[in-house]
């Protein structure tokens, strides 16, 4: 009896043991992460949030900086010349950017508070005002990886007790938080078999990313489009309509290239709105707030940066699409809450010219080319004041 008793518990210790062990393995030893470099598959917003997570497991000794924002920060900036620029000025800092497609500044938030133990000394957070929506799902791939029982944001206190184990399981136990990778990443080894048994249903392959592809066309695109737009994200077409505008520099000429291009900014920015995206009352500048504040108490240098948007949107005639004062708004409550919390705010709304755009807010190369410099500058400028 006494021996059948001790069964169970012996049984279930067994358990906890072999999960401790896998959990290690897996997570704190880094096999999950070599097995599995990338996640190709749907949706392309989870592949980059897993790199996040590689990122933060992988990060480099101090002295560390990162920066933190959305496609603008993927696009925008570019990971490898901001490097050798700060190697080539003797600034002793490594640099990590961590970014999502469609990150909120709650995306933000989180991502910075799951920075603060790679002990970096600086971190830059970016701002559009596209990214900060007044209503939206907080449900988003980086909140199903990031949140747990560390995060004291408001909009993620846990209010049930069964929303407070959960935090806390996510918080220890590595192969519960990660459970969304370890699915996907098994769902991905076998769409090879189950397309070979079934074709047709394995699921769709993902998007190229935040930047639609242009029409197909059997026109040869110049090279010299190359040294602006990403290979295959311009065609001969677009590319006569992107040189059309610079010649007449309307606005009618350039809602004619983005629609060339398939692009969906003018759809986008006709949305925004101070109903949508104002500044009171907004959740995702609450969140910016409160992460500038908690990495302020780890003694973390904190820039809030105000990325470039598209002068075209000062036309006269992109007034019926978008309203300037929006923008204004939004960037005089980033200054404000940034100057509250020792933070410094750079403003570089009006830092690129028409040319550096891929669209009314993503930089091309030659725009990633200036801000990646210009960022350069900014962390230069922080680490002789930070000495």
């Amino acid at each position: 009896m006494r021996s059948f008793a001790r069964a169970p518990l012996w049984l279930w210790a067994k358990v906890v043991i072999v999960l401790v062990a896998l959990d290690w393995i897996a997570f704190g030893a880094g096999l999950f992460f070599w097995a599995v470099p990338t996640m190709r598959r749907f949706p392309v917003t989870l592949g980059l949030a897993y790199r996040c997570v590689q990122v933060l497991h992988d990060a480099p000794p101090p002295p560390l900086a990162y920066a933190v924002g959305s496609s603008i920060v993927f696009l925008g900036l570019d990971e490898n010349r901001v490097r050798a620029a700060l190697e080539a000025r003797t600034v002793p800092t490594a640099f990590r950017s961590l970014t999502v497609f469609g990150a909120t500044g709650v995306d933000q938030a989180l991502l910075a508070h799951a920075a603060i133990p790679t002990r970096p000394w600086l971190v830059v957070l970016t701002a559009s005002v596209r990214d900060f929506p007044r209503t939206t799902s907080l449900d988003t791939p980086v909140s199903r990886l990031f949140v747990d029982s560390s995060v004291t944001l408001p909009a993620f206190q846990a209010h049930t007790v069964e929303g407070e184990i959960t935090n806390v399981l996510r918080r220890y136990w590595g192969l519960y938080r990660y459970r969304l990778l370890v699915r996907t990443a098994i769902q991905e080894a076998l769409e090879g078999p189950l397309e070979s048994i079934a074709p047709g249903l394995a699921p769709p392959a993902p998007s190229l990313g935040p930047l639609p592809v242009p029409r197909a066309s059997d026109a040869p695109v110049p090279e010299e489009a190359h040294q602006w737009f990403f290979r295959g994200r311009i065609t001969a077409e677009s590319w006569a309509a992107w040189t059309h505008w610079r010649e007449t520099r309307r606005f009618a000429d350039y809602e004619t290239f983005l629609h060339e291009n398939r692009s969906g900014a003018i759809e986008q920015y006709g949305r925004q709105t101070f109903a949508t995206h104002g500044p009171t009352d907004n959740v995702q500048l609450d969140a910016l707030a409160w992460s500038e504040a908690e990495l302020a108490a780890h003694g973390i240098r904190v820039v809030v940066l105000a990325f470039p948007e598209n002068p075209v949107l000062q036309d006269p005639d992109a007034r019926a699409l978008y309203d300037t004062a929006l923008s204004e708004a939004v960037a005089l409550r980033l200054q404000t809450d940034a100057r509250e919390r020792h933070a410094r705010f750079v403003d570089l709304r009006r830092f690129l010219e028409p040319e550096d755009f891929y669209d009314l807010i993503h930089p091309n190369l030659v725009g990633s080319q200036k801000l990646s410099d210009r960022l350069v500058d900014i962390l230069a400028e922080e680490w002789a004041a930070n000495r």
